[in-house]
């Protein structure tokens, strides 16, 4: 009798031991993250060889009537890299989805056969550094592209009867 309490008294605790130790390793990351993360290990390994450019094609901040774009090209490969290992490191794609929370930014990275997209609200930036160095380095690296309210009204195009 004291041998079977002692046996299963020893396989409760080691049963404990193997659940705390798996749940201290479970990760907080969504599938969209993991995925991700998956795809940028795959490209950052061969980025610098010159036919794994066309892996990406662009990302792309937008904000309010605000779109900037940072394109891949020869001159950008260390620019892209160094946003997209920022990106890896904020766990961006875990972060909570924001629903009807205005005004939203919206980070999106569009590659040859990868699409991946997250809004955040504006209130998370002023709590987050990392964040706002990531929109901070779009900003600086990326294109600011016109609106397409903007862009018809800069052509002077009226609607004449």
């Amino acid at each position: 009798m004291f041998k079977t309490f002692t046996r299963t008294f020893a396989v409760l605790i080691t049963l404990g031991m193997l659940v705390s130790y798996n749940l201290s390793r479970l990760s907080d990351k969504s599938s969209v993250q993991t995925k991700f993360e998956k795809w940028f290990s795959s490209i950052e390994k061969t980025y610098f060889e010159s036919d794994k450019l066309q892996k990406i094609s662009h990302i792309e901040l937008s904000y309010g009537d605000t779109t900037i774009r940072l394109n891949q090209s020869e001159k950008n490969k260390n620019k892209v890299l160094r946003v997209l290992a920022l990106i890896k490191e904020l766990n961006l794609f875990s972060r909570e989805k924001i629903e009807h929370a205005k005004p939203n930014v919206h980070i999106s990275i569009i590659g040859q056969n990868e699409e991946f997209s997250t809004e955040l609200a504006t209130e998370s930036l002023s709590q987050d550094t990392r964040l706002q160095l990531l929109l901070k380095l779009l900003s600086i690296y990326g294109e600011r592209l016109e609106s397409t309210a903007v862009a018809l009204k800069d052509t002077g195009t009226k609607n004449e009867n």
